[in-house]
Protein backbone atom coordinates (compact mmCIF):
# COMPACT_ATOMS: atom_id res chain seq x y z
CA UNK A 1 0.00 0.00 0.00
CA UNK A 2 1.35 3.72 -0.87
CA UNK A 3 1.54 6.00 1.84
CA UNK A 4 -0.01 9.30 0.99
CA UNK A 5 2.13 12.77 1.38
CA UNK A 6 1.43 16.24 0.71
CA UNK A 7 3.65 18.65 -1.07
CA UNK A 8 2.74 22.41 -0.80
CA UNK A 9 4.13 24.80 -3.48
CA UNK A 10 4.74 28.75 -3.49
CA UNK A 11 3.12 30.19 -6.20
CA UNK A 12 3.44 33.47 -8.56
CA UNK A 13 0.67 35.78 -9.62
CA UNK A 14 0.40 38.02 -12.56
CA UNK A 15 -2.15 40.19 -13.72
CA UNK A 16 -3.00 40.44 -17.29
CA UNK A 17 -4.08 43.70 -19.42
CA UNK A 18 -7.15 42.51 -19.16
CA UNK A 19 -7.68 42.38 -15.52
CA UNK A 20 -7.81 37.94 -15.24
CA UNK A 21 -5.41 36.46 -13.59
CA UNK A 22 -2.37 34.02 -14.03
CA UNK A 23 -1.06 31.80 -11.75
CA UNK A 24 1.75 29.13 -11.58
CA UNK A 25 3.95 27.39 -9.71
CA UNK A 26 7.99 27.47 -10.20
CA UNK A 27 8.88 24.14 -8.50
CA UNK A 28 6.39 22.52 -11.91
CA UNK A 29 6.40 24.51 -15.19
CA UNK A 30 4.37 22.34 -16.18
CA UNK A 31 1.50 23.75 -13.92
CA UNK A 32 -0.26 27.47 -14.89
CA UNK A 33 -3.71 28.27 -14.81
CA UNK A 34 -5.69 31.74 -15.12
CA UNK A 35 -9.18 33.16 -13.89
CA UNK A 36 -10.95 35.81 -13.62
CA UNK A 37 -9.69 36.35 -9.89
CA UNK A 38 -6.68 35.34 -7.89
CA UNK A 39 -8.75 33.19 -5.94
CA UNK A 40 -10.45 31.14 -9.15
CA UNK A 41 -6.97 31.04 -10.37
CA UNK A 42 -5.20 29.73 -7.68
CA UNK A 43 -8.72 27.04 -7.46
CA UNK A 44 -7.83 26.14 -11.16
CA UNK A 45 -4.18 25.70 -10.15
CA UNK A 46 -4.50 23.31 -7.26
CA UNK A 47 -7.28 20.99 -9.37
CA UNK A 48 -4.91 21.23 -12.67
CA UNK A 49 -1.31 20.12 -10.09
CA UNK A 50 -3.60 17.39 -8.21
CA UNK A 51 -4.56 15.94 -11.14
CA UNK A 52 -1.28 16.23 -13.02
CA UNK A 53 0.51 14.26 -9.95
CA UNK A 54 -1.99 12.03 -9.87
CA UNK A 55 -1.59 11.19 -13.93
CA UNK A 56 2.40 10.96 -12.80
CA UNK A 57 1.46 8.09 -9.78
CA UNK A 58 -0.64 6.54 -12.02
CA UNK A 59 1.65 5.71 -14.65
CA UNK A 60 4.49 5.04 -12.44
CA UNK A 61 6.35 8.23 -13.71
CA UNK A 62 8.49 10.21 -11.53
CA UNK A 63 7.75 13.65 -9.67
CA UNK A 64 9.73 16.03 -11.71
CA UNK A 65 13.15 17.07 -9.84
CA UNK A 66 13.22 18.68 -6.58
CA UNK A 67 10.16 17.75 -5.55
CA UNK A 68 10.95 15.83 -2.69
CA UNK A 69 12.57 18.98 -0.96
CA UNK A 70 8.66 20.45 -0.33
CA UNK A 71 7.46 17.00 1.07
CA UNK A 72 5.95 17.92 4.18
CA UNK A 73 5.90 15.39 7.25
CA UNK A 74 3.29 13.45 8.17
CA UNK A 75 0.59 14.66 10.66
CA UNK A 76 2.08 18.64 10.08
CA UNK A 77 -0.90 20.56 9.96
CA UNK A 78 -0.94 22.50 6.51
CA UNK A 79 -1.99 26.07 6.14
CA UNK A 80 -3.52 26.86 2.68
CA UNK A 81 -3.52 30.57 1.41
CA UNK A 82 -3.11 32.70 -1.85
CA UNK A 83 0.27 31.75 -1.72
CA UNK A 84 0.29 28.40 -1.99
CA UNK A 85 -0.79 25.57 -3.87
CA UNK A 86 -1.04 21.91 -1.61
CA UNK A 87 -1.88 18.57 -3.11
CA UNK A 88 -1.90 15.03 -1.42
CA UNK A 89 -0.68 12.14 -3.20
Amino acid sequence: MRVKRTYAFTVDFEQEEDGRWGVDIPAVPVCAASGFTKEEALENLQDLTQGYFEMLVECGDPLPDGIDSSEIPPGTEVMLNSETVTIVI
